[in-house]
């Protein structure tokens, strides 16, 4: 017995033997695996914090950044995702399988989305864009252009009213009420302002901007007054400055580099501009985030500023050099005042130093500039 090779054994014990050296041989190979997987696995939340996003973060759990964004803004609201669903004709059940990831939206619903929801349109389009590639794009989103009678009836207007400043108002009031209806939207809320330059003070410098005409839409007012004046720490004010537009988004993670007003979410402001010389600037609102991320929005606001520029007369513009905008009182503030005693004032100068209601006006605002800056000195 001891003499005996594994070719003695009998067929079925070698068969035995076979299978426990194979047996032990798998579990060793096994071992060697299972000590290789930790260090594969060290390698992946290494290159998912690389990555940074929110995108690793929903791959993980096995949902998409659109359905775990829909689902933080929505936070299965049902009011909410009520008012998603009838705006998009969709049933609340759908809203809430695409919160869930259980079905993927139509390219259509996708499009509307962030319109339906205009206070995250920014957000969303990020999303969309990060979940569906291609889907939407601000940059390639559509911009209506002003139609050609709009540019032969502003010509019309300013080759035949004879008066200045009703000249400069008829255009401006035509051009607001056109580019309001051409961009407006369902839920979409903008407003069109025009501050001019101040007369320049003993020092001959222009200290800052004043708003003389604003159109809007809701939450805006129709025939808002504006009658604040806009320093240098405004979006106006630095279009001003700088004889460059200037953008603002409530979304852009930056230092808020001005003062923001009632409803804007993001603002475009741009230089109504002569021959080099500067008159005011145009303010187009919007409440809704990533308005004017799209270049071709920037190019419609410049080229409302060419337009209200020939409803102007010569003397209504000032060189570059001589704009030295100063710091004003919150907005807030300012009307505040204004509407405390701008009428009151303006009709005692017309009463007591026998001028036109245009002349007090004019006087009353020259000294609430001064006395506006002189309450942030």
């Amino acid at each position: 017995m001891q003499g005996r090779t594994e070719d003695d054994l009998p067929v079925k014990k070698r068969r035995r033997s076979t299978r426990r050296n194979m047996i032990g041989g798998n579990k060793g190979q096994d071992r060697t695996r299972e000590r290789r997987v930790p260090a594969t696995d060290e390698k992946q939340p290494g290159e998912r914090k690389r990555r940074g996003s929110k995108a690793a973060s929903a791959e993980a759990k096995g949902q998409s950044v659109f359905c775990t964004t829909l689902r933080s803004l929505l936070r299965r609201d049902r009011a909410q995702v009520t008012r998603v669903s009838r705006a998009l004709e969709v049933a609340e059940n759908t809203v809430y399988r695409w919160m869930s990831g259980a079905s993927r939206p139509r390219p259509v619903h996708l499009k509307e989305l962030p319109d339906v929801l205009p206070e995250h349109r920014q957000t969303l389009i990020q999303a969309i864009n990060e979940t569906f590639p291609g889907t939407i794009s601000e940059a390639t989103e559509d911009v209506p252009e002003l139609p050609g009678d709009v540019y032969r009836r502003i010509h019309y207007l300013a080759a035949t009213i004879q008066d200045a400043d009703q000249c400069f108002f008829t255009i401006a009031r035509e051009l607001f009420e056109q580019v309001l209806q051409l961009l407006g939207k369902p839920q979409q809320g903008m407003a069109l302002t025009y501050a001019r330059l101040m007369p320049p003070r003993p020092d001959a410098k222009v200290h800052s901007l004043y708003e003389i005409f604003v159109r809007g839409t809701y939450p805006w007012e129709n025939e808002a007054e504006g009658k604040v004046f806009l320093g240098r720490t405004t979006l106006a004010g630095n279009a001003a400055l700088t004889l460059r537009t200037q953008t603002w988004d409530s979304s852009q993670e930056q230092r808020q580099p001005v003062e923001v007003d009632e409803h804007e979410k993001s603002a475009c402001a741009a230089p109504v501009m002569w021959r080099g010389k500067i008159a005011g600037v145009i303010i187009v609102s919007s409440n809704r985030t990533g308005m004017f991320n799209n270049p071709k929005m920037r190019l419609l606001v410049e080229e409302i500023a060419r337009l209200l520029a020939i409803g102007l007369s010569e003397h209504d513009f000032y060189a570059p050099e001589q704009i030295q905008l100063r710091p004003m009182p919150p907005l807030r503030v300012q009307r505040e005042k204004v509407a405390a005693l701008y009428v009151e004032r303006a009709l005692a100068y017309a009463r007591n130093f026998k001028v036109s209601g245009k002349d007090a006006e004019r006087r009353v605002q020259e000294e609430l500039e001064k006395e506006f800056e002189l309450m942030v000195q």
